[in-house]
């Protein structure tokens, strides 16, 4: 381990005075999502998620957490999931509510507003009222044959039974004796998505019957995810349907909750967001995904009112003005602009890993968090609950970091500068330790200094992946950090990512942003200002660096001198381990070794061979051809050369 030659205890005492003094009023809170503390479906907050779901000139608000029904409160009390279905409920009720509908798209000689209620009166239970091809003194022209009846879910929902009927049969309603007007002849198709055949989105036959008997049908079939069921008449007799009903079955393919806007009382250093998840069914069709977004204020949304205007189609005149939501929905639909979101005081959605810290500008007030569930019938994710901490006053208003050059040779060991800019506009924390991620340990690191003055340091770690200074307070606004260490760059966009960390308040790291926080002098670019590295063009898209045999021949005869040949090379490139394999052939082509490297990760790598074949014998005296092959995720990669065996 690397150390500055410091005694630490000389600067220790200081440092716990100033980070009592500063951490006096500071208060760590933990916020959690969840039955024990905020319940799911009451959203978790105060202040009610918003959303426009409308379009550029039709602006509609969405205010719900479950905006489209599609999450599960019940199924396992206290947790959440995509909506499930238990083989025995009738959904088609689904399809009145948004993004569903259902309509008769070639329905003749009927006026809308009865054809509609018609519609509904199918899918919602209603028994008084039945779709009616059926002619009537003032209609006495209804068409029945070629008639389509389409339930459209808007999403895909599991279904594993269907059934039709007319009045009369499943619930008696002798008020409406209508039980043999039942359909004669049918086919019934499914879609999973979107009917398009030429992309490859047919719809499927279901059932096909001529002639049916049946005044109430019962059509089972596979579970399977469905959005489109297509019912067409085969029949010139008239017929009405009092139901369609529509039986669910297993978990909704996708789900969607959203948070409250979570007021944390002023801005606020956020800590790792952590949920606990079960898997249902097979894990590796299931999975949970989770964004946040946070925000200065309440009101994540802009709304605009129009000024005169030529084209009145121009969403943003000039002269449109900003004005709240009230004043919006008040004015006439000709004078409402646009409702965008707020860009300025609120980030965009982020993904976020569980135990992972928050993208995004912090610290803010406000954060708000968005769970998307995807799966299949069968298999799912439900989640328990979702934490993290909160710390007031934040440790910076801003933390800005940057690396220096931003152009390295690889798997040669560079020189690099760093530099972290601290602002506060109030009170904060300050941090006194800094972790840098990195892709292979990093060397010497020295000339730390703050403002240009030397500060003593320490080493906490320096591992594979990341690095770790103990540092004296840094807590003045315009404080400006620097150092220098040594690493070799194996792969392209090399990111030395980090966050800071107050002792007193280990739990909660605030994350750097890229950005300008320091002049290193000539060729630094103030808008190039970033935490990337990247490498030489002629080099980029290369898995195996350098290749370095220790000897072309071995002579495995066990006196001590050459009996192997130690391989070494450099990784590059890799974002996870990647399986490396060494293999030796025969001039013939036969291979004679086979040696399985195990996976490797970015950076050095060596071993060694001792002429072994993979009979367990040493190989014959000769000339062999050696292969190195890297397979990664997107290529395979290998590497030839000649290698001897003599005694």
């Amino acid at each position: 381990m690397m150390r500055r030659h410091v005694n630490r205890l000389r600067w220790l005492g200081c440092l716990v005075l100033a980070l009592w003094a500063a951490g006096a009023q500071a208060q760590l809170r933990t916020y959690i999502l969840g039955e024990r503390a905020e319940p799911w479906s009451e959203g978790g907050g105060l202040v009610e998620p918003v959303r426009n779901i409308g379009r550029t000139f039709s602006a509609r608000l969405d205010t719900g957490n479950v905006p489209e029904d599609d999450i599960e409160f019940v199924a396992r009390p206290g947790w959440i999931s995509p909506r499930f279905f238990d083989g025995q409920t009738n959904i088609a009720s689904l399809v009145i509510d948004s993004p569903g509908r259902v309509r008769a798209p070639n329905s003749q000689n009927i006026s809308r507003a009865l054809l509609n209620q018609q519609l509904e009166g199918i899918v919602n239970g209603d028994h008084d009222i039945a779709y009616e091809r059926k002619p009537t003194t003032f209609v006495p022209e209804m068409p029945a044959f070629g008639i389509w009846i389409i339930l459209d879910f808007g999403r895909q929902v599991g279904v594993n039974r269907l059934r039709f009927y007319p009045r009369n049969t499943v619930e008696a309603t002798p008020q409406t004796p209508f039980e043999n007007d039942f359909l004669r002849g049918f086919e019934l198709w499914i879609n999973p998505e979107i009917t398009n055949s030429a992309e490859g989105r047919p719809d499927v036959l279901v059932e096909r019957r001529p002639n049916n008997d049946d005044a109430v049908v019962e059509i089972d079939i596979d579970p399977r995810y469905v959005r489109l069921i297509k019912l067409r008449s085969l029949t010139e007799t008239p017929f009405e349907i009092d139901e369609l009903e529509v039986i669910g079955s297993g978990y909704m393919g996708r789900g969607t909750w959203f948070s409250d806007l979570i007021d944390l009382g002023g801005p606020a250093t956020v800590g790792p967001v952590r949920w606990r998840e079960r898997v249902v069914g097979e894990e590796a069709f299931s999975s949970t995904q989770v964004r946040v977004r946070t925000g200065d204020d309440d009101t994540p949304l802009l709304f605009k009112q129009r000024g005169a205007a030529l084209d009145p189609f121009d969403p943003n005149p000039p002269g449109f003005t900003e004005v709240d939501a009230e004043t919006y929905w008040s004015l006439d639909i000709t004078e409402r602009g646009e409702v965008v979101d707020d860009v300025d005081h609120w980030s965009a959605w982020k993904t976020v890993d569980n135990g992972g810290l928050i993208g995004g500008r912090l610290p803010r007030q406000f954060v708000q968090f968005e769970i998307g569930f995807a799966g299949r019938i069968a298999d799912t994710r439900q989640l328990d609950w979702l934490q993290f901490d909160y710390l007031q006053p934040p440790i910076a208003d801003t933390l800005r970091a940057e690396v220096f050059p931003r152009r390295a040779p690889v798997e040669r060991r560079a020189t690099f500068r760093y530099a972290v800019q601290l602002r506060r506009n109030g009170d904060i924390l300050g941090f006194d330790e800094l972790e840098v991620d990195t892709t292979v340990p990093v060397e010497n690191i020295r000339d730390v200094t703050v403002n240009d003055i030397p500060v003593p340091f320490e080493v906490a770690y320096a591992r594979d992946d990341a690095f770790r200074l103990l540092l004296p307070l840094i807590d003045g606004d315009g404080d400006v950090l620097e150092f220098a260490f040594d690493l070799p760059v194996f792969r392209f966009g090399t990111t030395f990512s980090g966050r800071v960390v107050n002792s007193r308040f280990d739990r909660v790291p605030q994350r750097l942003e890229a950005g300008n926080a320091n002049d290193f002098g000539p060729g630094d670019h103030d808008d190039l200002s970033n935490l990337f590295v990247s490498i030489p063009e002629e080099r980029i898209g290369k898995l195996v660096g350098t290749i370095a045999l220790s000897d072309k021949v071995i002579t495995p005869n066990g006196d001590g001198i050459n009996d192997d040949v130690h391989v070494q090379f450099n990784l590059l490139q890799l974002v996870d381990v990647a399986p490396v394999r060494f293999e030796v052939f025969d001039l013939a082509g036969r291979r004679v070794a086979n040696l399985d490297l195990g996976e490797r990760s970015l950076g050095p790598a060596d071993f060694r061979w001792d002429g072994t074949g993979s009979d367990g014998r040493l190989l014959t005296p000769g000339t062999y051809v050696w292969r190195l092959l890297v397979a990664a995720d997107a290529f395979d990669e290998e590497h030839l050369g000649i290698l001897a065996v003599a005694y």
